[in-house]
């Protein structure tokens, strides 16, 4: 293992690696959850920052996870249903924000994490909502299945490998 200093004053909470068929090598993304960032680098070594959107009627947008498919990075935030879907343009990452409005009531949902799988982004909710995308611009609804029917599970995770998307999550000690 390297030790590499990522850029300071910033909560990095997600990260993933992919190659857009526009760059000549993968690269690595890194999203924040304060001060709307993200960070880039081709060699894991050297960072370059690039600013997420803010979106809604919020100026702070809390992103909290990154994934990679389809020759785009999509990150979800916590707030206001929002995520972002980064492109390379062959010397850059560039931002274009969206909003993830997939419940029937409009509700603010607590969005924690995004995976890609099977040609779909699928990001889930701490509480158990699950969004779907084959673009990351379009979201769809799905449910995620209780243990027992009436169990509410604090959901942390979700990713995807040998053909199923899994999540992780806890009780949260709630009945």
């Amino acid at each position: 293992w390297t030790l590499q200093t990522m850029p300071a004053s910033r909560n990095w909470s997600g990260a993933v690696y992919g190659k857009p068929s526009t760059a000549s090598t993968g690269i690595f993304v890194a999203v924040a959850d304060n001060l709307n960032s993200a960070a880039y680098s081709i060699n894991g070594t050297s960072w370059t920052f690039s600013a997420l959107p803010t979106f809604g009627d919020s100026t702070l947008n809390e992103y909290v996870d990154v994934a990679f498919g389809s020759n785009v990075f999509v990150a979800v935030a916590n707030s206001s249903n929002i995520a972002a879907v980064g492109t390379w343009n062959g010397t850059a990452l560039s931002w274009q924000g969206t909003i993830m409005d997939v419940v029937a009531d409009s509700s603010s949902k607590d969005w924690v994490s995004v995976a890609y799988g099977n040609r779909r982004f699928v990001a889930i909710s701490s509480t158990g909502d699950v969004a779907y995308s084959f673009d990351g611009f379009s979201w769809l609804p799905a449910t995620m299945p209780s243990q027992d029917g009436s169990t509410a599970h604090n959901w942390k995770q979700i990713r995807y490998g040998q053909g199923v998307f899994f999540a992780v999550g806890d009780t949260g000690s709630r009945d």
